[in-house]
């Protein structure tokens, strides 16, 4: 499954930016947008089920995150803050596994 995030949060819906992905069936890629169109925004993204399935983070284009072309959690309660410099995307918090 695949999921885009746009300027507001999940499919450019307004409201917080973060996704929370239960993901019990198959895995989920998350899309961002390009970090251009973003620049300085923060997005909080979370695995919240306990299936073996994976949550992909997945920048636009050739964009990284932290210098990685993909961000992957995969156990249940890993979660990623990430913010767009304008060019690329940087994780500021992380969490494993249950806080």
């Amino acid at each position: 499954m695949a999921v885009k995030l746009g300027y507001g949060g999940i499919a450019n819906t307004n409201g917080a930016r973060s996704f929370a992905g239960k993901v019990a069936v198959t895995g989920v890629t998350i899309s961002l947008p390009a970090a251009a169109d973003v620049s300085g925004h923060i997005y909080f993204i979370k695995k919240t089920d306990s299936s073996g399935n994976d949550v992909t983070v997945d920048p636009n284009g050739s964009e990284t995150i932290d210098g990685e072309t993909t961000y992957v959690l995969e156990d249940q309660y890993d979660s990623i803050v990430i913010q767009s410099d304008g060019s690329n995307w940087h994780i500021i918090a992380g969490w494993y596994g249950p806080l």
